[in-house]
């Protein structure tokens, strides 16, 4: 594996072992189902799912929500990926990518957020399907609930202070950026006090992109952690509890 590649990526959800061995079954009744119903409509984007024996069904769930989990981390994985490339070479990546970099990276930035977000509804509808099959409680469910919570406020406090219906996003990095956009487009340049030196916008821009990837990768990676613990201890409760049918 690409180690340089690896440093920026969010890693996937782990699948517990017990798990892979419940999967083996719920395989089996899907195939049996499904071929029993040729004629099953497709186009309804479901598949024709049996009647699972109850520890089975919460298996299913478990893998359910792992996958969407897993679809949302590819997801961000993509984002980070432009980004790392936004961040070492702006100009490059314009001419590779048409477009302006700077709107380039605000876009990527509120794509992150977006999918982000997504983990919230994914989790919500994970807990709501542990509920109904009576596989947690309602204070289980309220304790899980305020620990994601916990998990989850450091990336709306950065999304709030960042890009929450500012035109001007948050911090010196974008102001810096703003201002000398602004010089940019009457034909001005700015220069640093201090220094003397020219505000190269491209060295902003690539500065501003170096520190979202940490911060997005921090976040990614914290509830990564958090839900892989989740489905770790859900499977094993099950297990212990249900165990394995006999199929």
């Amino acid at each position: 594996m690409n180690k340089e590649i690896d440093a920026y990526t969010i890693p996937l959800l782990k699948q517990p072992d017990k798990l892979g061995k419940a999967l083996i079954p719920i395989a089996k009744l899907m195939t049996e189902e499904m071929a029993s119903k040729p004629d099953w409509d497709y186009k309804t984007g479901n598949l024709p799912t049996p009647n699972f024996p109850r520890p089975l069904n919460i298996y299913f769930d478990i893998w359910a929500f792992l996958m969407d989990s897993n679809e949302i981390i590819a997801n961000l994985n993509l984002v980070l990926s432009d980004l790392k490339m936004l961040q070492e070479d702006p100009v490059f990546f314009q001419k590779q990518v048409s477009g302006d970099p700077v709107l380039r990276y605000k876009l990527l930035a509120r794509t992150y957020f977006y999918e982000f977000f997504r983990f919230k509804e994914c989790f919500t509808f994970f807990l709501a399907r542990l509920r109904k099959i009576n596989c947690i409680n309602s204070k289980h469910a309220k304790e899980i609930k305020s620990l994601f919570y916990f998990v989850f406020e450091p990336a709306l406090n950065i999304r709030n202070t960042m890009i929450h219906n500012r035109f001007l996003w948050a911090g010196e990095g974008h102001q810096r950026l703003c201002v000398t956009l602004s010089a940019e487009s009457v034909g001005g340049t700015v220069i640093d006090k201090k220094t003397g030196a020219i505000y190269d916008k491209t060295k902003i821009l690539s500065d501003i992109a170096d520190d979202t990837i940490q911060m997005f990768l921090d976040e990614g990676v914290s509830v990564k952690s958090y839900f892989e613990d989740i489905v770790e201890s859900i499977t094993e409760m099950v297990h212990k509890s249900e165990g394995l049918p006999e199929v």
